[in-house]
């Protein structure tokens, strides 16, 4: 997770932005669930509840922190960003493995960096 996060940076995240493609972030965590599917229906199960997506916001919170101060006038955006983005990421890599993966993955990373750059307009 901490590899994960720390490869994140400011000008990738202007260039998804500006060129519309997925975060490469997303991708790889999707190619990693594609090729252990199981473990990562275990993340989610009941057995473990949050700890791995709680983990992982506050790993990213952490690195957007670090890497765009402020990223809001607003204090609930800045508070509670990253617990929607990380939400929506969980929300729709739970379905995409629970449909059997059916899109691909690029699709799927792309629809989520759309949610969160346009939608949530986080960063």
């Amino acid at each position: 997770l901490m590899q994960y996060a720390a490869g994140i940076t400011k000008e990738m995240l202007e260039t998804c932005r500006q060129t519309g493609a997925p975060f490469p972030h997303v991708l790889r965590l999707l190619e990693t669930a594609e090729e252990n599917p199981a473990f990562f229906a275990l993340l989610s199960s009941y057995i473990t509840g949050n700890a791995f997506y709680q983990s992982l916001g506050e790993m990213l919170s952490t690195r957007f922190a670090e890497i765009i101060p402020q990223q809001s006038d607003n204090p609930l955006t800045v508070r509670y960003g990253q617990t929607v983005a990380v939400s929506v990421l969980r929300g729709i890599m739970e379905q995409w493995l629970r449909d059997g993966m059916q899109d691909s993955k690029e699709d799927i990373a792309g629809y989520i960096t759309t949610i969160i750059l346009r939608d949530l307009n986080l960063f």
